[in-house]
């Protein structure tokens, strides 16, 4: 299972004193799995992307970075009913342009939220 988005929106990344925009980066979902779990006593099912690849540019520079799921947790949150996969990911990255390559390797959080599709009861 695959998904290939187009983002609407932008990344920002704070280099020194410069920060630079990239608008509109295309996002690839990898590698889903099934979770169960509980959340305020309802049980629940989640599914969720454990490789995230974002590639983007602008004018100046070229972003690839790639999220690695290293732990998922899932929550249920209502209005509007959808499940919440808060995660620990490693990320990382190059950063090109202006005849430099930067490169980054960090673990941080991310998040995947997909509307509920139905309840195990």
């Amino acid at each position: 299972m695959v998904g290939n988005y187009q983002f609407t929106g932008s990344i920002a990344i704070v280099l020194g004193n410069d920060i630079i925009e990239i608008d509109n980066p295309k996002v690839k979902y990898k590698n889903f799995k099934i979770e169960f779990g509980f959340s305020q006593s309802i049980p629940m099912i989640g599914i969720y992307p454990r490789v995230i690849q974002i590639n983007g540019n602008n004018s100046d520079y070229d972003l690839t970075l790639n999220l690695n799921v290293l732990k998922n947790k899932l929550f249920y949150i209502v209005g509007p009913t959808r499940i919440v996969n808060e995660q620990v990911s490693k990320f990382s990255g190059v950063l090109t342009g202006n005849n430099i390559t930067y490169t980054f390797e960090n673990i941080g959080f991310s998040e995947y939220t997909k509307f509920r599709f139905g309840d195990l009861f």
